[in-house]
Parts: C-alpha cells; structure tokens; sequence
C-alpha cells in the first residue's frame, strides 16, 4: 500500500474484485477512503495545484486573459453555468444563497479592516 506501507493481500472475506481495485489502486479500500476524508477536510483536489499553478501564471500574465481561447472558454463556461441553472433551480438557488454570504463576509472583512485603520490612526 503506498498509503500505510502494508502489503495488499486479499484477506478472508474479501471479494475478487475489492482485491482487485486495491492492486489497481495501489492502495487498500481503507486508506484511500481515509486519504479522502483528509483531502475534503482540508478541500483539496488533485486539481489544486493546478488551480494555483494557472492562477499564478494569470497574475504575472494578466493579458492572458484577453486571448481568445480564454474568451471562448469563458463563453463555454457560461452557457453551461446558464444550462445548469435551467436544469436545476435549487442549486441555482443554493449558489445564489452562498455567494450573497460571501459578500456580506467581505464587507463585514472591509468594514474591519477600516475600523482598525482608524484606531491606529488615532493610536498615532
């Protein structure tokens, strides 16, 4: 297991194909199902290094942006959102719901950080 370092045997009780998906894997049932718990918890994907990797190039590159392959998959990215949205009204429901959070948080951040601008001014 290249988890836990353990060797992956079929054990009793163990149907051909678990043992089967542990040798593809790798890895036992158990660890991978651990490994994910740790991953959601902490909300990592496989992509995450990825996501930071191109947004990293986006900030040194911002006309990037611009090109018309990004254009055109913005525009894909839309119409599928728009498409979901149709198809599932209680999902565009939820995600409406958490992005007015959102901004309510980063308002409540802003009027923070200018309260404690202003006290430190006035320390002064």
């Amino acid at each position: 297991c290249h988890l836990c370092g353990e060797e992956l045997k079929k054990t009793k009780g163990m149907s051909q194909d678990a043992y089967r998906y542990e040798l593809e894997k790798g890895a036992h049932i158990k660890c991978l199902r651990e490994q994910k718990a740790i991953l959601q918890k902490h909300e990592i994907s496989g992509d995450e290094y990825l996501h930071a990797v191109v947004n990293g190039i986006f900030e040194l590159f911002p006309k990037l942006s611009d090109t018309k392959a990004l254009q055109d998959y913005n525009s894909q990215i839309k119409k599928m959102g728009e498409e979901m949205d149709e198809k599932f009204p209680y999902l565009k429901e939820v995600k409406e719901k958490m992005m007015d959070e959102a901004k309510e948080q980063a308002v409540e951040k802003e009027e923070q950080k200018s309260e404690v601008g202003k006290e430190e001014q006035g320390a002064k």
